[in-house]
């Protein structure tokens, strides 16, 4: 809990900071193979001019890896590069990196978009990265319910052990349910 609510806090300030602090944020690129059932590599830098260096994040999103190679279908690497002379400074894992963050993201969002009372919570996917959205929405909202839908069944039924740790209610439903719910 504490991890997450420094990420969502430091996100928060973040998104406020965004082109006032002489950063640069390019727009992600990359490659989708649309024969590979739309697999792609994507790479996102970010450029910050106060600390001088150069971060770079690449992601491949692989719908087919786990039955092929037994790895994760979301495989990322962050690196980051001292600006002054673009020596590597850090490369290290971007997965868990990643989840939290878009975790903590969704909750900024929610927080914003979304009725304050808000209580009952519909995930559409259960994959990891619901995971680390539920955890990030259970840190802003009191939450009640939450129902989930996954088009594998099993990644579906196993989202409520997955997800024991925060102590919610969690209901497998169908996405009809889930649509009229919303």
């Amino acid at each position: 809990d504490n991890m997450m609510d420094r990420m969502i806090a430091a996100l928060t300030l973040a998104f406020q900071k965004v082109g006032k602090d002489g950063s640069y944020l390019r727009s992600r690129d990359g490659y989708i193979d649309q024969d590979d059932s739309f697999s792609c590599v994507e790479w996102m830098p970010h450029l910050n001019k106060t600390e001088r260096s150069i971060s770079v994040k690449m992601i491949a999103y692989q719908p087919r890896n786990i039955k092929r190679f037994g790895l994760p279908t979301v495989i990322g690497t962050t690196s980051l590069y001292d600006f002054n002379n673009g020596h590597l400074v850090t490369i290290c894992d971007a997965v868990i990196l990643t989840a939290i963050r878009t975790g903590a993201a969704s909750a900024i969002a929610s927080q914003i978009l979304a009725r304050p009372d808000s209580s009952i919570i519909g995930l559409v996917g259960a994959g990891s990265q619901a995971v680390t959205q539920l955890h990030a929405l259970s840190r802003i909202f009191s939450i009640r319910e939450v129902l989930v839908y996954d088009i594998d069944p099993k990644v579906a039924h196993s989202f409520p052990e997955r997800t024991e740790f925060l102590d919610i209610p969690v209901r497998v439903c169908s996405l009809k349910e889930l649509e009229q719910r919303s």
